[in-house]
């Protein structure tokens, strides 16, 4: 079981390597923003790329940076903040420093679960996106399953490098894995409304 559990959640060896050290982090926003809009970007690309004029190209492109490094900034501190101050309150026994470098380590446990889940995020965008191109049912099928079970499995690893981080006891365990599977989902949500309705809406179409 515990093999499996490394394969489906990353070894909890990966997460005790976690360091506080800054680069490592910046360059890990920067990947979690491209994946909050790189799928948008990639429906909308004749839209926002092909037969436009110089400088809307430009524009659009521009601004395609700019929102990878502000989504990155927003979803990993969104994310992290709120959660880090609640796990103090798990953690009020005293026992463990609470400091600025177990924030930084706490962010990338977050960065280090999209890598688990995005080859599987990409395998559901292309049978959705080739819908129309007689998918087999079998397979619409089955990314309609592991859709569904993305946000728990990307919770599991969460909380399993969580854990690793505070060590918690059996009751704080499942706490944890509640509070990042309900703030995960409220933040898919706000994000993808915000992509949808006003950041697609600021380029040059």
């Amino acid at each position: 079981m515990g093999k499996l559990l490394d394969v489906l959640l990353f070894p909890k060896d990966l997460y005790k390597r976690i360091t506080d050290k800054k680069p490592g982090l910046y360059g890990g926003i920067i990947f979690v923003g491209l994946v909050d809009i790189v799928f948008v970007l990639f429906i909308n690309y004749n839209k926002l790329f092909v037969d436009k004029t110089q400088g809307d190209l430009i524009f659009n492109i521009i601004l395609s940076i700019i929102f990878i490094f502000g989504l990155g900034i927003i979803d990993v501190f969104f994310f992290s903040i709120p959660l880090f101050d609640l796990f103090k309150r798990f953690k009020k026994d005293g026992n463990m420093k609470i400091d600025r470098g177990l924030l930084i380590r706490l962010i990338k446990v977050y960065i280090v679960a999209h890598f688990l889940i995005l080859p599987a995020e990409i395998l559901i965008f292309y049978i959705y996106y080739n819908l129309n191109n007689e998918i087999n049912t079998v397979f619409i099928y089955l990314a309609a399953i592991i859709d569904l079970l993305i946000p728990i499995w990307f919770s599991a690893a969460i909380s399993r490098g969580v854990n690793v981080l505070y060590n918690f006891s059996p009751l704080f365990k499942r706490l944890a894995f509640l509070a990042i599977l309900v703030w995960n989902h409220l933040l898919v949500y706000a994000f993808s409304y915000m992509i949808d309705n006003w950041i697609l809406a600021l380029f040059r179409v």
